[in-house]
Formats: structure tokens, C-alpha cells, sequence
């Protein structure tokens, strides 16, 4: 936290109070005492003495509230900056700790009023926006995290925390505009040119040449005109980048090879004919801007970005804007995660951030050399041990990801993404009775943590998990109701297919044909995602 703020109130505190009995002159003694040591605990109880002498001074309580925040106390420092508040609503050292406080509680529906009338007040105050971003960012507000999370980068250019939220933030966007695409416009040219990129950087050339020529049959000449020089700007990237540098991506760093390269691009523009060129005589739409599409070929992936988000704000399911997203935002992590490099070279943090870009471009054995350069920084840092027990998940080695798990869980065991992860571990060697209390203890505190605004994407994945136990057990109606709860993580119909067999079971033919009908229209649409949503290990970060 800024050291500037800490140091104003108190100094505004110490001017505003006026002659004392010698006890309250005692009390802040003490506290000062203690504060300049160091002793934040001790300043915090003296504080606490201070204000039981004389209550109604807002400031002392704000002194109060610093102590215990910078103590470890956040649940008892908002308790007093709420004292403050109510005695003076604008007190902005309150207002900013109090939602500070909240979001290390894992509270951001809390934490986002306090920060925004803290940023009304101040608007440039770099500890508010990288607070206010990691808030929104854990409320899965993602286009006000990275709108606000580069406003703090711009406040305060050398956090490197604040650079590890944005590139977080970017990839979160990737993950979720990707998925979407691919889910729900698997059909379209958008769809089918992405997931051919693809597969060219995981370095499956031929099914990459044919999903390029499905793109190219399935889109007209200007789509196939910007798909074409899309792909050659990554040529051209995967020419100018260095392999083994941190900043670059999967898609840069490890691409396929220029002839397979060249074979993509002769399918979208085969030879001699005179493909449109995209964006050449650009000009401003009738709102005064170019189009996501030429703002990326034109190298502003900002901008990109922004009219991409403007674009999917009025038409959520427009597969052109979820295209363009995905490219903006990829092309802007990497120049996030680049300045994250900077500021913290060889940290595990760094590790961390390529670890999980590989797992998302589906290449867990580099993940989890990744993860490994991580732990070999910090033996106990979390977001490698969680990616590499989801890692070692993905690819069924379950026992390597049930001991990492163990070893996470260790340092956090309330972790609602660990405990769902051991009890998905555990149920993959049918350990079914010994996933439960896993599952249980993720589905307590991913709710408790839900109702506060985080972890609520995970519930339908422990709800399904937690049926198939049940259904293990013979607990068929407890079985069919957390399937039912948790189908919103079905992608591929497996979860639609059991709960089939488990009306049949229950004597409920008609629901049986319904949920098979649904499995079926899920497989039949369903494509390998153009980015994997594998959740990011965010409950370290910096």
C-alpha cells in the first residue's frame, strides 16, 4: 500500500486532535511508538485504547483501521474504518483500506463500492485501481478489470502486480471469448479459422491445413482476406521472436514451421488469384472508428480490443467481435506479460503466467516444465502447485496430480479450486468415497465465497462431481438433482448422457430422451475450443 497515504492520515489524524487527558496523550504515544517500530499489532492496540477514551474522532478510528490492516487484521480493520465512515462517509484513507480489506477477504461484491467512491475522490490512486481491478477481475467483470487494471499500469507503471492482474485479466478474457466461439458459433468461418490457428501452433500441421481449408470454404472473400493476414502476422511474429523468451506465447514462441506455415496460407489465397486486401483504404464507421478487424491489422490492439468489447456489449453472440477479442486480447497479453517480465525476471510469478498459457494452448508436458522453473524459485508457491496438479490431471496421470494436490493443500486447505481438483483426481482412480469430503469442502466454501461475488464458476463443476459420487453410492434422485445442477459445465454431453442412464434407472423415460437429446445436440456442435478454459491460478497472484 502507498506509504504516502498510510503516513498522511496519520499525521492528518495527530493535527486534528485536540488537547487530551493525559491518558489519550498516553494512548498515542504508545501507538506512535510502536508504529515507527514496526510493531503494527501493538500500534493497533493502543489505537483500540485511544478510541475506547474518546470515540468520536473519525481519524483516530482510521488509525486504528491502518494499524490492523497493516497487521494482518483486515477483518477487524474494516470494523473501524467503518466506525470512521459513519462519522465522516468521505474519508478517503477508509473508504480505500475498507475495500481493500474486503478483497483480501475474497469479498469483492464488498470491496467494488468502497473503491469506487475512493477513485471518485481520487481518481489517478494506483493502490484503488489495482485493488478495484483484482475485484473485478475475481467477479468475472472482466472488460472493467482490464479497463481498470490499465489505468493503474498507466498510475503506477513499476507494480509489478498490477502488470500480473492485467496479463491475467487478458488471458481470462481469451478463455472466456474463445469459448464462447466455439461453443455456441462452431459452425462459422470465425470459429473454424481460429481453431485451425490452433492447431498449427500446437504443431498438428495437417489437421491444421484441412481446418484452414473448411475455414476458407466456409467464409466469404473478405473473411478468407483477413484470416489470411492475420495468419501472416504470426508468420512473421514466429520469425522475429527469440523461442525461448518468456514474453512470447505459445502461438509465437513454439509455432509450427514456415513451410506449414506457408501451406495454411496458400489455402485461404491460392495462387493467382487476387484476394480483396483487408483495410488497405480504412476509413472511420459512421460512430468515427475503423473496425476491431483493421485497428488489429493495423497493429492497435487496444483499440482493437476496446470496439471488440463495444461490439459484444450490444450483440453478445456476435461471432466476428468474439474473433477479434480472442486476437486482441492474445496479442495483449503478450505485451503485458513482456513488462511483467521486465519488472520481475526469473520470478516464479513469471513461471506461473507461461505455465498456464501453455495449458491453455493444451500443451501440459511444457506447462508443467513451467511450473517446475516456479517451484524451483519457491518450493511452496501455490499457482504452480495448483497448475501442475491440473496439468498432470489433463493428461490422466492422476496420482502425480493427487500428490501436488496434497502438497497445495497443505498451505490451503479451504482452496476451493484444490479441493475440487483432488476430488476430481481421486474420482478419476474411483476413489469416490474418498473424493467426498474434497468435493463437499469446495462446494462449502466455493457457495460461502460465491455469495460474496467469487468462485461461482466453479460450483456447477463440484455439483457434477458431486452427483457422480452419489450415483456411485446408488443415490440415484440425490444423483439426477446435482447433475442437474451442475449440467452448465457439460461441453461435450458425457454429463447429459449419464443423467439419461439415471432417468431410465429412475423409471423416467420421457426426461431420459430429453436429457439424450441434449447430450446428442452437444456433441454434435461440440469443437476442440480455440482456447481451453482451464481456470487460472489467480489465488496467489502478486
Amino acid at each position: 500500500m502507498a506509504s504516502g497515504t498510510i503516513q498522511l492520515v496519520l499525521l492528518l489524524a495527530a493535527f486534528l486532535l485536540p488537547a487530551a487527558a493525559q491518558s489519550l496523550d498516553d494512548a498515542l504515544g504508545q501507538a506512535q511508538t510502536a508504529q515507527a517500530a514496526g510493531n503494527y499489532a501493538a500500534a493497533a492496540a493502543a489505537y483500540a485504547q485511544a478510541t475506547s477514551l474518546d470515540p468520536s474522532i473519525p481519524e483516530l478510528w482510521a488509525n486504528r483501521g491502518l494499524m490492523e490492516h497493516l497487521a494482518g487484521q483486515p477483518a477487524l480493520a474494516i470494523a473501524s474504518f467503518e466506525h470512521a465512515l459513519a462519522a465522516k462517509p468521505g474519508l478517503f484513507t477508509a473508504l480505500l483500506f475498507t475495500g481493500v480489506d474486503h478483497a483480501a477477504l475474497n469479498q469483492p461484491r464488498q470491496a467494488v463500492p468502497f473503491l469506487e467512491h475512493a477513485l471518485r475522490l481520487q481518481p489517478s490512486n494506483a493502490d484503488a485501481l489495482i485493488a478495484l481491478g483484482k475485484s473485478f477481475l475475481a467477479l468475472g467483470r472482466l472488460n472493467q478489470a482490464a479497463d481498470t487494471l490499465e489505468k493503474a499500469v498507466l498510475a503506477a507503471p513499476a507494480n509489478s502486480g498490477a502488470w500480473f492482474s492485467l496479463a491475467t485479466t487478458r488471458l481470462a478474457l481469451i478463455d472466456r471469448d474463445g469459448g464462447r466461439l466455439a461453443k455456441d458459433h462452431g459452425s462459422t468461418a470465425w470459429s473454424k479459422a481460429l481453431y485451425a490457428e490452433e492447431l498449427l501452433v500446437q504443431g498438428r500441421v495437417g489437421e491444421a491445413v484441412d481446418a484452414f481449408r473448411q475455414a476458407a470454404a466456409a467464409a466469404t472473400p473478405s473473411e478468407r482476406a483477413l484470416f489470411a493476414a492475420v495468419l501472416a502476422a504470426l508468420r512473421a511474429s514466429t520469425t522475429a521472436q527469440q523461442p525461448e523468451s518468456a514474453s512470447a506465447p505459445p502461438s509465437a514462441a513454439d509455432p509450427a514451421t514456415a513451410d506449414a506455415m506457408d501451406r495454411a496460407l496458400a489455402v485461404l489465397q491460392p495462387s493467382g488469384s487476387q484476394p480483396p486486401q483487408p483495410c488497405a483504404n480504412s476509413t472511420p464507421t459512421a460512430a468515427g472508428q475503423s473496425s476491431p478487424a483493421c485497428s488489429y491489422l493495423q497493429g492497435d490492439a487496444k483499440a482493437a480490443a476496446a470496439r471488440s468489447a463495444a461490439a459484444l456489449a450490444t450483440r453478445p453472440d456476435d461471432p466476428e467481435a468474439l474473433f477479434w477479442s480472442v486476437k486482441a486480447n492474445e496479442r495483449l497479453s503478450v505485451e503485458t506479460l513482456s513488462e511483467f517480465e521486465r519488472l520481475a525476471p526469473q520470478s516464479a510469478a513469471t513461471f506461473d503466467l507461461m505455465g498456464d498459457l501453455y495449458r491453455r494452448r493444451m500443451q501440459p508436458d511444457r506447462a508443467l516444465d513451467e511450473y517446475d522453473r516456479a517451484l524451483a524459485v519457491d518450493a511452496s508457491d501455490a499457482p504452480a502447485l495448483l497448475g501442475s496438479a491440473a496439468a498432470y490431471l489433463s493428461t490422466g496421470r492422476s496420482e502425480q496430480a493427487i500428490t501436488t494436490a496434497r502438497l497445495a493443500l497443505a498451505a490451503q486447505p479451504e482452496s476451493p479450486r484444490l479441493n475440487l481438483l483432488m476430488g476430481e483426481a481421486l474420482a478419476a482412480q474411483h476413489h469416490f468415497a474418498e473424493a467426498q469430503p474434497f468435493v463437499e469442502r469446495c462446494l462449502t466454501a466455493a457457495t460461502t465465497a460465491a455469495n460474496q461475488g467469487a468462485y461461482a464458476g466453479l460450483l456447477p463443476s463440484a455439483y457434477a462431481l458431486r452427483g457422480r459420487i452419489k450415483a456411485d453410492v446408488g443415490d440415484l434422485p440425490g444423483a439426477i438433482a446435482d447433475l442437474t445442477r451442475g449440467l452448465p459445465s457439460d461441453t461435450d454431453g458425457s454429463l447429459s448422457f449419464q443423467l439419461s442412464r439415471l432417468y431410465r434407472r429412475q423409471g423416467q423415460p420421457e426426461q431420459a430422451r430429453q436429457a439424450e437429446a441434449h447430450a446428442r445436440d452437444l456433441l454434435a456442435s461440440r469443437r476442440a475450443h480455440a482456447v481451453t478454459a482451464v481456470g487460472s491460478s489467480q489465488e496467489a497472484a502478486p
